[in-house]
Formats: structure tokens, sequence, C-alpha cells
């Protein structure tokens, strides 16, 4: 090329940039029209950026009813401004695109559908419904504002602190509900990687409401460290964490590669499965069954044992079942209120409390040093063994083994009965005394005064005691 024609070229660009415009466009119909009317816009021009000039797009329709502003055309504009209530949409199925290339502001009731929506960013401070809208960019949702999503696909990050309605979304992004901030999803909402591989997260720490049938899904991370209500299904597919101070309070399903409470988990009104696939279900904080409600602690394969480090609660005709062996750990608790505790095996450990009364499916084995105490009438539909200084404690009621026993410990028994249906092997030491609740008379704790209570007494007392010497 010639040194002429690249001067020539340059004073070109130079001369076409001293002519480039910014129009300040204002929509100019309250009765709505379509985008591609001249007649409808201030000035007269179809705002969409013909290089070098660009357009900047105001439609306030504050005070109005709504109006219905139809695209037939796809158009590039710089920015776009709403006020009023505002019905901006496309009655084609090809999805005209919008590209909106510094982003969208919304101060009023702002309806858009059947559009391809490309923006620098969304910021909703009002009303701001989607549907049926394939929309690329992030959004924010102030405060005071309220984001609807209805059948619609964003590639994009969304940050809410107001209120989210979600009915059937798909996000390649991630999404942050900050504290004070809730979201309600009907049918699913599924939060996927971008195609660059990042995002794929849920970030709870504000109120989430899973309605009934809904579905939740993240491809990366599900972190909860605010309040979700739960009618549907929970899951992150690599980790699901309820973090310290994360409330889930209801019935249905939360599932995880890896899941681990370190907060609160209430099942209340039905069902609630909690679902690994890579690890074992951990808790480290506390779970509780309220009463009539069912708790289902399960894996997929052999990931391993579900591993309570916390405190699970089981109230009357509540149901907690772990399909694979149950590890109640140091310093853990589990409480049986009335409710039943069903696993093939339950170790409990040294240092771990196991107490209360009702039911127990499976065997249990309780670790030297260990210890278990029944403070009520119980049932075990199972073998017990008691390791090396271990100690069984039943109080106040009768407790009934079906399967055999192992005593290599300290079985001792306040107010209380212990009957074994199967094969009894002591190797360590027994021990009976009166409770609190029991009839003194009542020598050998069956609950009725008889000639054998008179017998006890005379054998114990009469000829044996100390008073005697």
């Amino acid at each position: 090329m010639s040194r002429v024609t690249i001067f020539l070229t340059m004073c070109l660009i130079s001369t076409s940039s001293l002519y480039a415009t910014t129009y300040n466009s204002a929509w100019n119909n309250t009765n709505g029209g379509y985008w591609d009317d001249n007649n409808n816009w201030l000035p007269q021009i179809v705002p969409d950026n013909d290089d070098p000039d660009i357009f900047i797009v105001t439609i306030n329709n504050s005070g109005n009813p709504e109006i219905k502003i139809t695209m037939e055309e796809s158009r590039t504009i710089s920015q776009l401004q709403c006020w009023g209530n505002v019905f901006l949409w496309s009655d084609l199925f090809n999805y005209p695109r919008l590209e909106i290339v510094g982003g969208l502001q919304n101060y009023g009731g702002l309806d858009i559908e059947q559009l391809e929506v490309a923006a620098g960013g969304i910021s909703n401070s009002a009303v701001l419904y989607i549907e049926a809208v394939r929309l690329y960019g992030y959004i924010s949702n102030s405060s005071a504002a309220t984001l609807d999503i209805e059948d619609s696909d964003i590639e994009g990050d969304i940050i809410n602190y107001g209120i989210i309605e979600s009915f059937d979304t798909e996000l390649e992004g991630e999404i942050t509900n900050n504290a004070g901030a809730r979201i309600s999803v009907r049918d699913k909402f599924i939060v996927e990687t971008n195609d660059s591989g990042l995002g794929g997260n849920i970030n709870n720490q504000g109120i989430l409401m899973a309605l009934p049938s809904s579905h939740f899904w993240a491809e990366d991370t599900f972190a909860n460290s605010g309040f979700i209500k739960l009618w549907g299904g929970l899951r992150g597919e690599n980790e699901f964490i309820n973090n310290t101070g994360g409330t889930i309070n209801g019935y249905g399903g939360i599932a995880g590669g890896t899941l681990t409470n370190a907060g609160t988990i209430i099942a209340n009104g039905g069902g609630l499965e909690l679902f690994a696939t890579a690890s074992a279900v951990v808790n480290d904080g506390t779970i509780i069954c309220k009463p009539g409600a069912m708790i289902y602690l399960t894996a997929l394969g052999t990931p391993g044992d579900p591993q309570n480090n916390g405190y699970l609660e089981i109230n009357a005709q509540a149901t907690l079942t772990a399909d694979m062996s149950l590890h109640n750990n140091t310093g853990a608790e589990i409480y049986l209120a009335g409710g039943t505790l069903a696993a093939p095996t339950i170790h409990q450990a040294n240092g771990a409390l196991l107490t209360g009364q009702g039911n127990i499916t499976g065997n249990i084995i309780i670790a030297d040093n260990g210890s278990i105490e029944f403070t009520g009438p119980s049932n075990v539909f199972g073998d017990v063994g008691i390791g090396t200084d271990a100690a069984l404690e039943v109080r106040d009621g009768t407790t009934i083994v079906t399967g055999d026993i192992i005593n290599n410990g300290t079985i001792h028994m306040i107010g209380g009965r212990l009957i074994c249906q199967g094969t009894f092997t002591n190797n360590g030491t027994i021990t009976w005394e009166a409770g609190p609740n029991s009839n003194p008379v009542d020598m050998n704790l069956d609950g009725q005064v008889d000639l054998i209570d008179f017998a006890g007494f005379a054998d114990n007392w009469l000829w044996q005691a100390d008073w005697r010497n």
C-alpha cells in the first residue's frame, strides 16, 4: 500500500469520526406499537447502532397503562432504560435479537417475552418479568426488586438482593441469593457451568423456597448458609453443603457427590432423603426428624457409611433409616424421643451418646468404654454387643432385645428390665437398683408386686443385709 493510500484512508476514518452521532432516543407512543416504526420515536429514527452512530434508548411509560412494543427485526443499541409498564416482545418464533451493549436498567414494570437479549448487564430496581427469553449477560436484582423468570435460558450470573420467582429456568453461570433475599423455585432451576467451565454453583445466604415437585440443581456446588423451605429436590452434583447457620426444613430430597451438614436439617411433613454418590453422608450439625416424618440416609454404590459427628433427634412416630451402617462418633449424640432408628449396624463409639426411648432396628455394637442409655420402654430388633468396660443402661421400663446379647462390660438396670429373646452371653457385670420412678417393693422390677418380690426382699435384706452383723 502506498503512502498516499494510507494517508487518504486515515483521513477518511478521521472524517467519519467527526460525524459520529449519539442519539438519545425516547419512545413516543402511549398506545404502544412497533419498534421498527420511526414514528414511535423521538427523534424519528429507529434505534439501531450503525457505526459510527450509537443509540441510548429511554422508554418512559410512568403513570400510564401497559404499552406493548413489538420487535420484528434484530437491533443493537448502546443502552436501554425503562420506566413504567412496558411489554417488550416479539410475536415471531425466530426470536429477534436485541443487543444492549452498555446494559439494561429497569425502574418500572418491564415484561420481556420471546426475544433473544444480549446485554452488558441487567440492573433491575423494580419488577422484571422474562418469559421464553434467551438472555446473555448477568442480572443484578436489587433489594426492592422482583425478578420473575419463566421458561427461559440465561448465560450469565445472577446476584439477588430482592425476590426471584422462577419456573423452568436454565442458567449457565452461578446464582447468589444474598442475606434478606428470597428465591422461589417451581418446576426446575438448572445451574450449569458455562463454555469456559466456570460457574455451576448455587450459593444461598437468604431464603429459598423449593416448591412442590421442584428441582434446584447445581452442576458443581450447592452451598446453603441461609434458610431453605423444602417441598422438592436440591442437588449439588459435586458437593452439597449445609453450612453452619444454614437451616433446611421440609421434605423431598437433598443430594450431592459429597453431602455434609454443618447446620440444621429438619424433616417435617413427609420423607426426606439425604443421598450421596461419591462419599459418605456426614452430619457435623443437627438433624431432626419431626413426629411422623422420615429421613433416609442413602448412598450410590459403596462410598462409605453415614457418619454422625453432631446431633440426631428422632421423635415419636418418626423414622431415621440408613441403608448402610451408621457410625455415632466420639462427641456425637443420638436422641430417641419415641421414634425408630434403623440401620444394618449402629456403631456406638466411646464418648458418644445414644439416649432416650424408642425402637432400634439393626445390630448395635458398643465400642470399648462406650455407653448407651435407654430411659424408657424400648425395643432392639437385632443383636447387641457390649465392649470391654462399656455400659448398657436401662431405666424406667422394659427393653426387649430380639437377638443375641454378648456382654463384656456392664448392664446396669435402674428401675428397668432387660429381656433377651436370643442367646445371652455374659462375660461382664449386671447390676440392678430401683429407679426414682420405681416402686421400692417391686424387687424384680416387673411392674407388679407379688410373692416373688417378697422372696427377693427376704433374700437381699433379711438374710444377706449388713445390718444382721
